[in-house]
């Protein structure tokens, strides 16, 4: 896992712009996680103030390009994943590197009598239950600490409870470019045991980002801040090899599709314009565990 200062201080820039994305006046585009805002410290606040929302988003911007219509777009479209999974039968869902994630307790009703497992730096989590706090979130959530470099993630689920033969959605969000190829393949080896029809969704970079090869929309002002950070994107995919990368890994690709498409359907307002333009280094890859033959 990330060193958990640096990835808390990750988190809480996600989650800023998802509590400034609550504050869209254009209803279809509003970012619809209301919870966010508890992840971040009280100073906060005076930025959601409607004199500074505009001010806000600008700088937000400045710093990395792109990110705030991203962070928007990744919301709703993780969102609506997690609908369809729990319509065709999703019996618990575990949520790798889950950060300030409100997932648990947005959904609490839809995940009545689902465990949810949240995989993260204990650090991390306390400083989040200690944000919630008296929020009421699914009946059944266990955190589960786990070093993704170093740790048996199926061990330590195991231990909490995790069961191999329920259909299970792994939501993986913001965290592979952070992980080396080795750590990736050894947590999709595990999913890939779990019961044929559990699926995986996660988000992921472009290789040629990385290497210099192709330059993207905010690419340059993502990896500066990355570095600032002290937290370096070290992992990437060329564009539309996801569907190779995973079927070598035991899965059938359900859906590899880039920022531009989730853009349309996301970020379009009611009158038709844009709220603005998305970091275009990104895709969303959502792939089913192959059943055994």
């Amino acid at each position: 896992m990330r060193k958990v200062e640096n990835g808390k201080t990750t988190a809480q820039i996600a989650a800023f712009a998802r509590a400034l994305g609550t504050r869209e006046p254009d209803p279809k585009v509003r970012n619809p996680d209301y919870l966010a805002e508890r992840m971040l410290p009280a100073l906060c606040q005076i930025a959601f103030l409607p004199m500074f929302r505009g001010l806000s988003r600008t700088l937000y911007d400045a710093g990395a390009k792109g990110m705030y219509c991203f962070h928007q777009i990744r919301t709703h479209y993780v969102d609506a994943i997690i609908r369809s999974e729990l319509e065709q039968g999703l019996e618990q869902l575990v949520i790798l590197g889950a950060g300030l994630d409100t997932r648990a307790y947005r959904f609490s009703e839809l995940l009545r009598g689902r465990p949810v497992f949240e995989v993260d730096h204990p650090g991390t989590q306390r400083w989040k239950l200690a944000r919630l706090g008296a929020v009421k979130g699914s009946h059944d959530v266990r955190y589960v600490a786990v070093n993704f470099e170093k740790d048996n993630l199926e061990e330590c689920l195991k231990a909490q409870g995790f069961d191999g033969a329920k259909r299970t959605l792994f939501l993986w969000e913001g965290v592979c470019m952070y992980l080396t190829e080795e750590a990736i393949s050894a947590t999709l080896g595990f999913i890939s045991r779990a019961v044929p029809g559990s699926s995986v969704l996660f988000d992921y970079i472009y290789r040629g980002m990385l290497d210099g090869s192709a330059d993207y929309y905010g690419a340059q002002e993502s990896l500066r801040s990355a570095r600032r950070l002290g937290e370096p994107y070290i992992f990437g995919l060329d564009e539309h090899s996801a569907r190779e990368f995973l079927s070598a890994r035991g899965f059938d690709i359900v859906s590899d599709v880039d920022v531009e498409a989730v853009s349309r359907q996301f970020l379009t307002k009611s009158d038709g314009s844009q709220l603005g333009k998305t970091a275009a280094y990104v895709r969303f890859a959502h792939a089913r565990v192959r059943p055994r033959s």
